[in-house]
């Protein structure tokens, strides 16, 4: 990543203001940030197969379901 002084003035100043004296702080927000997305996209993969395979069992019940109710479906 680019050095604070690689920086337009007023950007400089501006991040100065709040604190940035370096970079490094985007960096590392960075590697969090993908840590997280990572574990949330690993998380609604598994949420989706695990709906899939809800849905593969009502399917199934439902389809089986005639021969219990004695036909009255």
């Amino acid at each position: 990543m680019a050095s604070l002084e690689q920086l337009p003035q007023e950007v400089r100043d501006r991040l100065r203001e709040y604190g940035v004296e370096d970079l490094s702080v985007f960096q590392q927000q960075a590697a969090t940030t993908e840590a997280l997305l990572a574990v949330v996209e690993e998380q609604v993969t598994a949420l989706r197969q695990e709906a899939e395979a809800v849905s593969t069992r009502i399917e199934y019940l439902l389809s089986v379901l005639p021969q219990y109710a004695g036909g009255a479906l």
